[in-house]
């Protein structure tokens, strides 16, 4: 696998990485990653009624394991609103259903776990900026089974081509899934994997981060992550730094994101991601 030269517009603080490199002939192709090279759109997304004044802005999308996050909600609340953050996508919310869960000034789109403990995803979205629907649930409403890859999409309307954005975690002892349709442009995944690939920093590849690669590649999804990029887990038991939590997206706003990995939050062994997309068309009066 020959690994591309990426090019970021950002600065990360320099943080112990788990990538290291590999020698010899790679026996398989990785995904393809993010170069920052601009590539025409498809235009095949979903069309919102087009009101008001338009304006271009970023859209600021934050992925986190939160491993709990009901003792982290004044934290979490007070870092979406310093940071901007428009959507944010967490994993292992650790709710029961019977529990009550919001942020001020956010929608919260949620799937909790019924049949184990544990697990559960979440996705606030910032109602001062942004509108967004319900696309796809792993476990529909009124299903009793979860899935082995929680996952949860949104449609965030925009005045031109709509953004999806899913959200998934896929459990380190089960299998990796991922049941709906990958539109071709406008398309973004994150979350928390639990798969191995040199593509992404780990110094192996295990079945399941072949399986990722795989569907990656089926799909024609572009890598943010890159193997030198800061890890964002740290396991204080065994001391060791990886990177579970990575994110794909379609090659047509490939040339316009920006991914950088911030500080420990609110006590999780995750690491917050940020992904910014630059020069989005918004409807300027849905801003309050």
């Amino acid at each position: 696998m020959v690994m591309q030269t990426l090019s970021y517009g950002y600065d990360v603080t320099s943080v112990s990485s788990q990538a290291e490199v590999v020698s010899g002939p790679q026996p398989r192709r990785g995904p393809p990653q993010a170069t920052g090279d601009s590539r025409p759109s498809c235009a095949r997304g979903g069309q919102s009624k087009t009101t008001g004044i338009q304006e271009k802005k970023s859209i600021r999308i934050m992925h986190w394991n939160a491993h709990g996050i009901k003792t982290r909600k004044l934290e979490l609340g007070v870092f979406l609103t310093e940071n901007k953050i428009d959507v944010c996508a967490i994993q292992e919310t650790h709710l029961k259903e019977e529990e009550r869960f919001w942020i001020r000034g956010y929608k919260d789109f949620r799937q909790d776990r019924i049949n184990r403990k544990n697990g559960g995803i979440i996705t606030l979205v910032n109602t001062n900026t942004l509108t967004a629907v319900v696309t796809y649930r792993s476990r529909p409403d009124g299903e009793t089974v979860d899935k082995d890859t929680e996952c949860l999409g949104i449609e965030l309307i925009l005045p031109s081509n709509n953004l999806h954005v899913y959200n998934i975690y896929s459990h380190p002892d089960k299998d990796f899934q991922f049941e709906p349709q990958v539109k071709q442009d406008n398309f973004i995944v994150v979350g928390d994997f639990n798969s191995h690939s040199p593509s992404w920093g780990y110094k192996d590849l295990d079945s399941k981060g072949e399986k990722v690669e795989d569907w990656a590649i089926d799909n024609q999804l572009v890598l943010l992550n890159r193997a030198d990029d800061p890890p964002t887990f740290t396991s204080m038991t065994w001391r060791t730094s990886s990177t579970p939590d990575i994110a794909f997206e379609t090659d047509d706003i490939q040339g316009k994101s920006e991914r950088s990995v911030e500080s420990l939050l609110g006590g999780s062994d995750h690491k917050p991601s940020f992904i910014t997309i630059k020069d989005v068309t918004v409807e300027s009066d849905n801003r309050k």
